[in-house]
């Protein structure tokens, strides 16, 4: 007997399985960016999305022009090779097309984030990435713990 297909197109995948307000992870970076995907976001009009990526591009830029996304997660943000986030950096600045807010994190914490999230625990205790930097202070989410091992 031969498996159904779970492939679907893209516009049904987008309006079926991506709400106004939820959290989008991209992966992808250069020739790997989602694009597709994202555009299907921006053509159904989707808002107030929380998007996370560790280096929001071209692709995150335009859903932010579109007024796709209202929170962003990330570890960089820039526009490698091409330049600036305009749009980014309007919505920061200016609250153009609306303001969004943001959390950024180093490679490591993104990755270990992501780990974390994948496994189906609520956190992954970690040092490189954090000790020696400010992030606890700023990253209400962020807590130093003592090791309950030694």
């Amino acid at each position: 007997m031969k498996a159904e297909s779970k492939l679907l197109p893209t516009e049904e995948v987008v309006k079926k399985f991506v709400n106004d307000g939820d959290l989008v992870c991209f992966g992808g970076f250069t020739h790997g960016i989602p694009f597709a995907v994202g555009h299907e976001m921006i053509r159904q009009k989707k808002k107030n999305l929380k998007v996370c990526k560790e280096t929001p591009d071209l692709l995150v830029d335009q859903m932010i022009a579109a007024g796709c996304v209202k929170h962003t997660i990330f570890s960089w943000a820039g526009n490698p090779g091409v330049g600036l986030l305009h749009a980014f950096r309007r919505a920061i600045e200016k609250g153009i097309p609306q303001p969004i807010t943001y959390e950024e994190y180093t490679h490591f914490i993104m990755a270990a984030r992501y780990f974390a999230g994948a496994s189906g625990i609520p956190f992954i205790p970690i040092s490189a990435g954090v000790v020696g930097s400010d992030l606890v202070t700023h990253r209400k989410n962020l807590k130093t713990m003592e090791c309950p091992y030694t």
